[in-house]
């Protein structure tokens, strides 16, 4: 999430590109869901860029109306397994389990966001009501990589 921020905020903000200003990402592209700062969403300027983990019935109503861009940047749901683990483990320390553990708990969605599958399964199905574009984390990295 955090690479794709970067790689939108050089798109989309020049001063980002320049490194003329004092720009963080997550102010530039910001989480609806992890925001300490009070955003009006609906104020920013065009254009409005913004992350979300949250899955399709979570999405706020009023962006739905609108018929948004949307970015869906998916990943291998072994990768995320992992990932999430050492997160949770090394980051918030929130996780006591082992890694079987949480294997099981991650496969009958017993985690936070629920089961990663009907995650991908409810933007997937919604997919008429935005502009959305499909990618996948693990072929972005094969073209950076080529370059």
């Amino acid at each position: 999430t955090i690479w794709f921020q970067q790689i939108l905020s050089l798109i989309y903000f020049e001063e980002h590109r320049k490194r003329t200003g004092n720009l963080n990402t997550v102010d530039q592209v910001p989480f609806f869901e992890y925001h300490s700062k009070k955003i009006d969403f609906a104020e920013k300027p065009s254009p409005r860029l913004f992350s979300t983990h949250l899955p399709y019935y979570l999405f706020p109503s009023g962006a739905k109306n609108k018929k948004p861009k949307i970015i869906y940047v998916y990943r291998n749901p072994k990768d995320v397994m992992c990932s999430y683990y050492y997160f949770f483990k090394n980051v918030t320390l929130q996780l006591t389990g082992s890694f079987e553990e949480f294997f099981e708990q991650f496969l009958e969605g017993k985690v936070i966001g629920s089961l990663w599958f009907d995650h991908i399964k409810g933007w997937y199905e919604h997919k008429s009501l935005f502009n959305i574009h499909f990618m996948m984390y693990e072929e972005m990295r094969k073209v950076r990589n080529m370059t």
